[in-house]
């Protein structure tokens, strides 16, 4: 879970940056941003993960036995679908 949370930040900081260097600031401007943006995705990040896997996890699992899907499979969609973001966002082909 904190995998998947870690890699979906840094999608999203990737888009921030994308969107930072494409405006009209100077470049002192766009830096300066882009750190203040890493550190509150990263503080928001930690936030995320400390309140999710603390109770989070006990009743995702609790919920994925109902539908009798094992776990791994759930996560490995999660990375799968993780992949194909990155690859969207880097404009990089796959196969």
């Amino acid at each position: 879970m904190a995998a998947e949370a870690v890699l979906a930040v840094g999608l999203l900081r990737g888009l921030m940056e994308t969107w930072v260097k494409a405006a009209q600031l100077p470049n002192y401007g766009k830096v300066l941003f882009i750190m203040a943006g890493t550190l509150g995705l990263l503080g928001g990040l930690y936030w995320l993960v400390e309140s999710i896997t603390s109770v989070g996890i006990k009743q995702t699992h609790a919920l994925l036995k109902t539908f009798s899907l094992p776990r791994i499979l759930v996560h490995a969609a999660a990375f799968a679908a993780l992949v194909l973001m990155y690859a969207a966002q880097q404009h990089l082909p796959l196969w």
